[in-house]
Order: C-alpha cells, then sequence, then structure tokens
C-alpha cells in the first residue's frame, strides 16, 4: 500500500460544501438510553449557512427518500417510514426517532444508512446524491467491528472506517478508505470535511460558533485511503465527492457521494 495522503489544505468558512446529516447531539450514549432523536438535514454545518430541501428535483417537485436502513449486526431494518417530515431553516427535512421497538436494545454499534433522492443544485447544473452514514454506540465498549466494514448496499459508495469512528480523541489519527458501489476502492477521491460547528436545536443552528476551523478539503490516494487529524471535539462530516463514479439523472450530471459522520472527543 501506497503511503497514506495526509496532507490538507483548510478552507474559509465561507466555502459552500454541501452536507447531508443525521444529526444528534453525541453518537455516543448511556446504556440505559431507551430512544435517540434525529434530525436529518441538508445543509451547510461548518459556517451556518442556507439549507436545501432533500430530494427535491429541477421542476422543483420533491421525491421521496430512497431508503433509511438501521443495522446491527447481521440485523437490518429499513425505517424510511418511520421518518417524520419537518422544518430546517425552512427547507424540508425529517426527524427519526431510533427506540426500542426499531431495535435500541442492549449495548452495541448501530448503523444508520441514508440515501435520499438526488438533490438538483442549480447553481452548478448538477444533481447531487449523498449516501450518508453515521454509527451509534450505546453502553460499554463492545467487540464490534461492523464499521470496519462496507455498510451501504451495492452499487452506492461508502467511506469504511479503519478506527472506530464513535471513539475518536482530538489529535488522533482519523484513518478511512472511500469505495465504489462494488466495494473497490477510489483513487485519488476528493473528499471534503466539514465540523459541525454550530449545535442545532428547534429546527435551526445555534448562534454560537465552536472555531474558525471548521472545514478542509484532502485527497485520498490510490488505495482510497485517507488520514485526517481533527482538531475540535464534536462531530466531522466527510463527503467523498463523486465516489459512485460518473451517472447522470435527467440528462444532467449526477455527484454520487459517500458521507461518513464520526464522533470526537476531548
Amino acid at each position: 500500500m501506497k503511503k497514506l495522503i495526509s496532507i490538507f489544505c483548510l478552507l474559509s468558512t465561507m466555502s459552500l460544501a454541501h452536507f447531508q446529516m443525521i444529526n444528534t447531539d453525541n453518537l455516543n450514549v448511556e446504556n440505559d438510553t431507551r430512544s435517540v432523536d434525529f434530525d436529518i438535514v441538508f445543509t451547510h454545518p461548518a459556517e451556518r449557512g442556507h439549507s436545501m430541501d432533500i430530494g427535491k428535483d429541477m421542476n422543483g417537485n420533491i421525491k421521496d427518500v430512497v431508503s433509511f436502513v438501521v443495522k446491527k449486526g447481521d440485523k437490518e431494518i429499513e425505517a424510511k417510514s418511520k421518518l417524520v417530515k419537518s422544518k430546517f431553516r425552512d427547507a424540508l427535512s425529517y426527524k427519526f426517532t431510533l427506540d426500542r421497538k426499531l431495535g435500541l436494545r442492549g449495548s452495541g454499534i448501530w448503523s444508520l444508512i441514508m440515501v435520499p433522492s438526488p438533490y438538483y443544485e442549480a447553481s452548478e447544473d448538477i444533481y447531487i446524491q449523498q449516501v450518508t452514514k453515521v454509527f451509534l454506540h450505546k453502553g460499554e465498549l463492545v467487540d464490534d467491528d461492523m464499521w470496519h466494514t462496507k455498510q451501504t448496499k451495492k452499487g452506492y459508495p461508502d467511506i469504511i472506517s479503519y478506527i472506530d469512528p464513535t471513539n475518536i480523541w482530538v489529535n488522533q489519527a482519523f484513518v478511512g478508505q472511500v469505495v465504489d458501489g462494488d466495494n473497490k476502492p477510489v483513487k485519488n477521491a476528493e473528499i471534503e470535511i466539514e465540523f459541525r460547528n454550530y449545535d442545532i436545536k428547534d429546527g435551526d443552528f445555534s448562534d454560537v460558533e465552536k472555531t474558525n476551523h471548521s472545514s478542509a478539503k484532502i485527497y485520498a490516494d490510490d488505495n482510497g485511503m485517507f488520514t485526517f487529524i481533527p482538531t475540535k471535539e464534536g462531530q466531522w462530516g466527510f463527503a467523498a465527492l463523486g465516489a459512485g463514479g460518473e451517472k447522470t439523472v435527467d440528462g444532467k450530471e449526477l455527484s454520487l457521494d459517500a458521507v461518513l459522520w464520526i464522533q470526537v472527543e476531548k
């Protein structure tokens, strides 16, 4: 394996990176937790930017979410019907509650994977579809490395963690690999990184900025491997742009991206 590419370029907080989020306060919860609420928004979390209607096409029509899967071990639940439409900064968003009825029992690690319908970005005249994944860790440390395997279905790209994405520390190197829909490495994948720089509550961002170093851009190596060192506690998102290969929707270019959010602690 060639040397990992770890040199990155910090971007200004005025970058316009789109990020699909499956947001909750903390991806580590106590063992007695009975439910976890998520806000599912398509926005610009580093600079408190505008938000987009999830699944809006070039004609202004809203298409349904393709899938929303909850996994634990070999158990998988399609939970799309449990999504509740909401608003975030006047844009269509969703709310979701993971509870005991959906398998939140005992300790362990769960993955939540969302496939939204493509969103038409008029300013670029392209469609964007961000296949987004988070892991929720409940209770004590468990011997479950599901985060080190491809979680998305065949045909969709993914970012595979080489370190537990719920157990990263500030200034600890996070290592991942970008793979395409056939689980093959994406050579020199372009990866945008953003920090959830403002808390999310009541359908909006808070007014308190956490850091002025909230975004970055890196490239994977020939094997799709990359390294990033988070400098602030909280949640960091990685978007591997176009990792799904060359595709089109309605005659327009589709950027089929893989998105992963990780939890960083002090």
